[in-house]
């Protein structure tokens, strides 16, 4: 193996290195505190937030949940985790899932801090009573829907507190939204400031899965964001709320927020309609074959079949490439010394076999925008999370195939063996499609095969399974055809 190949796969590892720690570990984050930064681009004037003292509501942050009493209970769809002194939710649990939602302290109330509540549950009502003032709360859970009524008016109630998680993949997925007279404005948490919100439709907040967002009513909502640098978390209060609200916790599921008059919150980014259009496929293919992995394989095949003739076109193309190689070995060869005749003797080549020498990329300008829709899309599907296929516990995580009784560097605890099958393939249409030319361009295009090969695999090894599952069965049609086209004569 040349030296240069050695060079590119060192290379290969230490950006697989850089990658897996900016993004699958705690990164550094480096948010300003500029009042000049405040202003999110996508806002127009009239969403302008203004900026607020945050120095006035230390004293109305709730205390930390390890210096308060906990109890829990299970409630319709959720496992709540509630405290009797200040009467609201700590935090909240999927029940289908078995993991808690990322949004604590719901609807407390600063005033209440100290004050001790008697609780009781009946059915799928949560309710807390002070025997003293006989003011009431309570939380009545409606599948999604979460309504909440309080006696008592009240100048300032936090909604919901919110902490970036240390993951930095899932932090790209944490973001806020807010809507006034149907403008949807989107902004990552990690970037929200010390500001307050004015005359909102509806409000809420988003992550890789789940997202909660007050309901919209007949009232204008004004919101404080609270943000703290140090801790990361950032508290939303209402201001003069009403005595009763409602709001959604749940899945993701545009049709459901959308019944409940919540839009914009599903949102995958520049190519959003091409996500739609995938997302819909693959909803379409689980209904008859009630399995996401046979799903997913169905999805990457219908794809391929529509992108087909552009990769026929990419691969004939790639032949016609290899068929002159050896004369473009020959002309280098021949005026090695007059780089500007090696250039115009090759595009005479080029002419003369009719030779398009981008035409092997046809197929990325078709396949990249699907690709990155597909990214956007299979790894936020609540619907994947805990399915399963073969050996494959969870297509929202790498396929973990084997564990490893050791942590390797780079490699992790687990073997995920669909990025190196991923690899073998690669590995195999070069073969397949490279020259027999052992010298000069030919070997070069060899290495940097291999490298592509192997650069592909490591940039796979810890991406969902769902998408290494897809761009497996698409290298495996695409290797099916390239094998086709070698056996037959050139």
């Amino acid at each position: 193996m040349e030296k240069r190949l050695f060079i590119a796969v060192f290379i290969t590892f230490l950006f697989y290195w850089v990658y897996s720690t900016v993004f699958f570990k705690p990164p550094i984050n480096d948010i300003s505190t500029s009042e000049n930064q405040q202003q999110s681009s996508a806002e127009t004037p009239s969403f302008s937030p203004s900026p607020l003292d945050k120095t006035s509501f230390t004293s109305d942050l709730p205390k930390m949940s390890s210096e308060v009493e906990t109890k829990e209970a299970i409630i319709g769809k959720y496992s709540v985790s509630y405290s009797e002194t200040g009467g609201y939710i700590l935090s909240l649990s999927s029940g289908r899932y078995g993991e808690p939602f990322l949004y604590e302290n719901i609807f407390y109330i600063p005033d209440d801090n100290n004050i001790v509540y008697d609780t009781t549950i009946e059915g799928n009502t949560l309710s807390f009573k002070n025997q003293q003032t006989s003011q009431t709360k309570s939380y009545s859970f409606n599948d999604n829907l979460i309504s909440f009524s309080n006696s008592k008016d009240e100048k300032k109630i936090l909604f919901f507190s919110n902490k970036l998680v240390d993951n930095g993949l899932d932090q790209r997925y944490q973001d806020i939204f807010y809507s006034r007279t149907q403008n949807v404005v989107r902004k990552p948490l990690r970037k929200v400031k010390t500001l307050t919100y004015e005359g909102l439709d509806y409000f809420g907040a988003r992550d890789r899965y789940f997202c909660i967002s007050l309901i919209p009513g007949s009232y204008n909502y004004s919101l404080q964001a609270i943000k703290n640098e140090e801790t990361k978390q950032t508290d939303f209060f209402l201001s003069s709320p009403p005595s009763s609200l409602s709001f959604y916790l749940g899945p993701q599921d545009d049709s459901v927020l959308s019944n409940n008059g919540i839009h914009g919150v599903v949102h995958y980014g520049f190519f959003h309609p091409i996500a739609l259009v995938i997302s819909k496929m693959l909803y379409f293919f689980h209904s008859f074959t009630n399995n996401w992995g046979v799903s997913i394989i169905l999805l990457a095949i219908t794809i391929y079949g529509c992108l087909f003739p552009f990769t026929m076109k990419s691969t004939k193309a790639m032949r016609k490439m290899q068929m002159v190689q050896p004369e473009m070995e020959a002309i280098r060869e021949k005026f090695k010394d007059n780089p500007q005749k090696v250039n115009k003797e090759i595009m005479a080549l080029y002419k003369k076999h009719k030779v398009n020498p981008m035409g092997g990329c046809l197929p990325m300008f078709f396949q990249l925008p699907v690709f990155i829709a597909l990214y956007q899309v299979l790894p936020r599907l609540v619907d994947l999370k805990q399915a399963n296929f073969l050996w494959i516990k969870d297509l929202t995580l790498p396929d973990q195939a084997f564990t490893l009784p050791i942590t390797i560097p780079v490699v992790g605890q687990y073997i995920n063996v669909l990025p190196l099958l991923i690899i073998i393939i690669s590995l195999a249409q070069q073969k397949f499609m490279s020259t027999s030319s052992t010298s000069g361009s030919g070997s070069q295009q060899k290495s940097m095969g291999m490298f592509m090969a192997v650069f592909i695999g490591i940039i796979f090894y810890r991406f969902p399974s769902c998408l290494v599952l897809y761009w497996f069965v698409q290298n495996l049609l695409t290797l099916g055809y390239q094998y086709k086209i070698s056996k037959q004569p050139s």
